[in-house]
């Protein structure tokens, strides 16, 4: 049996038919990945840039674990095995799919003593959805947990292409990728998507590792500025060439604008302090006075 294309007919188990399926199979594996994948908001390609690269790997252990889990047990349900969940709501989250999966333990009950007599006889719920309206239920944690897992994939990914990297803005790159992946976890837990996550010290850490993960980012980008970059060319005597001498000038302006714009703004917070003191100063004598 064969199938016609434009101009021939192909015959089954010859190259030029096996060609052709190869080429049929491709074009429909290049749709799909412009299509919005099923449940989701985005397309493959887009879920597997905003994972930072890694979807394709996360897909591919996923559907290799199930198959291993099927081997040892076929009566194996994925919906009850909490790894498998966990896996699969990091690939809905990178896919923009709202479907997710409670990976979290189940509410308990706790017996406190609250009048303080030594018996515990009030039963309170504790736990994740304890309070409703000011703790995460176990399905928001979920998807809490499924974001920060992607993060950490991206710095594992991201600390990978540092030591396989052979240039510096290679380096770079890797470097500021795992800063990002570092300070999203940090936004994630200081309550950038929930304001009720964790507690208010884990929220304030939270806050601080962002915080300090940016400072990084702004130096390494301060670090590797054109302005800050150094032309030389070799020999004492030798002559830089018009682009070169060009480039220099550029530079060297841009360099003294930067400078007189960070020294005019030091002026101005100095006189602004030096105001306030005197205001200060004003202020506690006429408070001497008036006593």
């Amino acid at each position: 049996m064969g199938f016609k294309l434009p101009g021939k007919s192909i015959q089954s188990g010859t190259s030029a038919h096996s060609s052709a399926l190869k080429m049929v199979a491709e074009q429909r594996a290049a749709s799909a990945l412009k299509q919005k994948a099923y449940g989701g908001t985005k397309t493959w390609a887009q879920g597997q840039e905003d994972s930072g690269g890694t979807l394709n790997d996360i897909t591919k252990s996923q559907r290799a674990y199930e198959k291993e889990m099927k081997a040892k047990d076929p009566s194996w349900n994925k919906r009850e095995d909490n790894n498998w969940k966990k896996t699969q709501n990091k690939i809905n989250a990178a896919l923009g799919s709202s479907k997710v999966y409670d990976t979290t333990k189940e509410i308990t009950n706790k017996m406190v003593d609250r009048d303080g007599d030594g018996t515990k006889e009030t039963k309170v719920k504790r736990g994740l959805g304890s309070n409703k309206g000011k703790t995460l239920t176990t399905t928001e944690k979920s998807a809490e947990k499924a974001n920060i897992s992607t993060q950490r994939d991206i710095i594992k990914k991201s600390k990978e292409d540092k030591k396989s990297a052979t240039t510096k803005e290679g380096k770079v790159t890797a470097k500021n990728t795992r800063d990002e992946a570092q300070k999203n976890i940090g936004e994630i837990r200081s309550g950038r998507d929930d304001k009720y996550t964790g507690t208010v010290v884990s929220r304030f850490l939270g806050k601080l590792k962002a915080k300090r993960n940016q400072k990084q980012l702004d130096k390494r980008e301060k670090k590797n500025s054109p302005t800050k970059q150094k032309l030389y060319w070799e020999g004492p005597e030798a002559k830089p060439s018009k682009e070169q001498q060009k480039l220099h000038d550029e530079l060297t302006k841009a360099n003294k604008a930067k400078s007189k714009a960070e020294t005019t703004s030091t002026k101005k917070k100095n006189k602004r302090r030096a105001s306030t003191g005197k205001s200060l100063i004003k202020g506690a004598k006429s408070l001497r006075k008036n006593k």
